[in-house]
């Protein structure tokens, strides 16, 4: 869970999901606030920042950018086995 602030991003954090998303489909979002940023999983809270706790909170319109990395050949030393 990430998010940029000033065209900078930096603020990557892996987040291990309590669950095996292959096994089903699964709910992502996340909520925006002045004050606060908070990705869920299924209705879960993956990850929670408040404007308070950070140097950098985007506090300017963005874009949304979801990916889904599905392996290949060429990468699955890099990526792994699906």
């Amino acid at each position: 869970a990430s998010f940029h602030s000033k065209g900078n991003g930096g603020s990557i954090v892996p987040v291990d999901l309590p669950f095996d998303p292959r096994t089903d489909f699964n709910d992502f979002a996340f909520h925006w606030t002045p004050e606060r940023l908070t990705w869920y999983a299924n209705g879960r809270v993956l990850r929670e920042v408040n404007r308070s706790d950070v140097e950098k909170y985007p506090t300017t319109p963005g874009k949304i950018i979801v990916s889904i990395w599905s392996g290949t050949q060429q990468i699955d030393d890099w990526l792994g086995p699906f």
